[in-house]
């Protein structure tokens, strides 16, 4: 399978995430090319029900992972940086996501100004992958959401999507 094809599994969990209402981002881990963890965006922890962290957490419940494994991380939008913080501290050696986030995504911080435990662990990143899709999934929700975080004027990632 390619980036493509399991990146439209991510996109998959994100529109379970829209059927609810909520913002639509899924996420996938793949070890080896077979699906061993997946997420979706959830409101159940507040604040941390994070696609990403959701597939984490699904990816270390049973087994331990290590850096041998091959661990792709495949998001429908570009981590925050706390997902990122948490990527950096599993062994996920690329990470690959749909839409890019100027608002909040962290996949661009300097290796540099990153502790040095986790200097030489920086994932590959690859962006941009059926990244119209998943702007689409975005526009969908902007529709149907009341909140007002996704109404603010000065939000650079809603005027990306809105946009084109």
């Amino acid at each position: 399978m390619t980036d493509s094809d399991f990146m439209h599994v991510a996109l998959t969990e994100a529109k379970s995430s829209l059927d609810e209402g909520i913002q639509p981002v899924g996420a996938v881990i793949v070890s080896n090319g077979k699906i061993v963890a997946k997420g979706r965006k959830s409101t159940s922890s507040f604040h941390m029900g994070h696609a990403e962290l959701v597939a984490l957490f699904e990816l270390t419940r049973d087994k331990i992972y290590s850096r041998e494994d091959g661990l792709v991380l495949y998001t429908t939008i570009e981590p925050c940086i706390m997902c990122y913080g948490a990527i950096l501290h599993c062994p996920i050696v690329k990470v690959v996501y749909a839409l890019e986030d100027p608002w909040g995504g962290a996949t661009k911080i300097n290796a540099t100004s990153l502790p040095i435990r986790h200097n030489a662990k920086n994932p590959e990143i690859v962006s941009e992958v059926l990244r119209a899709e998943s702007k689409e999934l975005m526009r969908q929700f902007l529709k149907v959401t009341n909140s007002p975080f996704w109404k603010r004027e000065d939000n650079v990632f809603i005027r990306l999507i809105n946009n084109d």
